[in-house]
């Protein structure tokens, strides 16, 4: 066998194989980790990331805080004392339009999503993700 074509069945396996995920966790971890939520008055320094009805989630990674705004009730909360170990806020929302998440990055290839219970305050559970 020549060289070029051994060298061509050793790297097509490894390019194969670059970019797959890592396998994702069996559920998200529970945990009860407090935030603070405390009324703000405005949105300046802060991004939109998604609305719901007439709520709406902005993030702000200097501050390391979020915005919850709801245009119905004319209020907004921030968030504050959010764990600065996972990384920084990335983006925001409801997923399935039900569970608020914070998404938290390290990097671009590994990161933390963190469901809060907006009712007590509190994340509640927490997915881990990564890639190689």
């Amino acid at each position: 066998m020549n060289v070029a074509v051994s060298t061509v069945l050793f790297v097509l396996p490894l390019l194969a194989s670059c970019g797959r995920t890592a396998p994702r966790p069996a559920g998200r971890k529970a945990v009860a980790i407090p935030i603070s939520f405390v009324p703000a008055t405005s949105t300046e320094g802060f991004l939109k990331h998604w609305t719901l009805g007439s709520k709406s989630a902005w993030y702000s990674m200097e501050r390391h805080e979020v915005l919850i705004l709801d245009a119905a009730r004319q209020t907004i909360v921030r968030l504050k004392d959010l764990p600065r170990d996972y990384g920084r806020i990335v983006a925001t929302g409801w997923e399935h339009d039900k569970d608020f998440f914070i998404h938290f990055s390290l990097g671009a290839d590994e990161g933390t999503m963190a469901y809060l219970d907006l009712n007590r305050q509190m994340i509640v559970a927490l997915e881990h993700w990564a890639a190689w």
